[in-house]
């Protein structure tokens, strides 16, 4: 592919990728990131940045990938200061992406944000081995999946069954629900802790009270039509029907026991 140059000298071409995904093939930047990248390889830094900062959708916008391939040579050609421009501008669209996705989580936005933009920026780093070769292929893409995965641990971090309704009887060794400690004394008032802490105890599988606390102190819906809503039957990985079946069976545990006290 020419850069465009008149004055003889072979034309710029783009060094491939040497990463391979799961099936074995080599990743490959898609045709638009490297025009891209060959028009920007001949410019000066600050021509570069200006170049980044147009914005979406408006005439010589610079894709994700095309920054990452920059920063990163910035980094290997220890352009301290061009580098920082690209992981500024980078940063910027990560931010805006995140709280784009995020205005509906307000509780979780920071931790979700903070731990994508880790990720995203140590994986980014990383040269030696070309592990970030994914993030000129598919800088968005990757970006989601590391949203995804940070939301879900986030989500498992709302159970307080380790800290605030551990019961007599509770296996504290047990690690199948896989859930962190949090206090929620913000959500649940004293009275409907009580009552919930009581439920709780009835409940006689784990899996069971997790879904049965998930969904009656924190009001997750068991199923969504909108695909970024976190759900029950997402975080659990379950049909909706099984999670359905898993509340009635907790409902069913603590009617037995309510009855069983009233019989007393």
């Amino acid at each position: 592919m020419d850069s465009g140059k008149s004055d003889g000298s072979p034309p710029l071409v783009v060094a491939p990728l040497t990463r391979r995904g799961k099936g074995g093939k080599l990743y490959k930047r898609p045709p638009a990131v490297e025009k891209q990248i060959l028009e920007v390889m001949i410019l000066e830094p600050d021509q570069v940045l200006e170049r980044a900062q147009v914005p979406r959708g408006s005439p010589g916008y610079l894709r994700e990938e095309v920054l990452v391939f920059m920063f990163q040579q910035y980094q290997q050609t220890g352009q301290a200061e061009a580098w920082n421009d690209m992981a500024q501008q980078l940063l910027k669209r990560c931010s805006a992406w995140l709280k784009k996705k995020l205005k509906n989580d307000k509780g979780i936005a920071p931790q979700v944000a903070g731990d994508v933009i880790e990720q995203t920026f140590t994986l980014m780093m990383e040269t030696e081995n070309r592990v970030a070769d994914i993030l000129q292929v598919s800088f968005l893409t990757y970006l989601s999946r590391r949203y995804k995965d940070a939301k879900k641990k986030e989500i498992r971090k709302l159970s307080p069954l380790r800290e605030l309704v551990e019961p007599d009887g509770f296996d504290k060794d047990d690690k199948s629900s896989n859930f962190l400690k949090v206090s929620y004394t913000d959500i649940l008032t004293i009275e409907n802790h009580v009552v919930l802490r009581e439920s709780l105890v009835a409940i006689r599988d784990q899996s069971h009270r997790d879904v049965y606390m998930l969904r009656h102190a924190f009001g997750m819906p068991i199923e969504s039509k909108d695909p970024e809503k976190m759900t029950l039957a997402k975080l659990f990985d379950k049909s909706g029907r099984m999670i359905r079946y898993m509340l009635a069976n907790a409902q069913s545990d603590i009617a037995a026991a309510d009855k069983g006290d009233k019989n007393e």
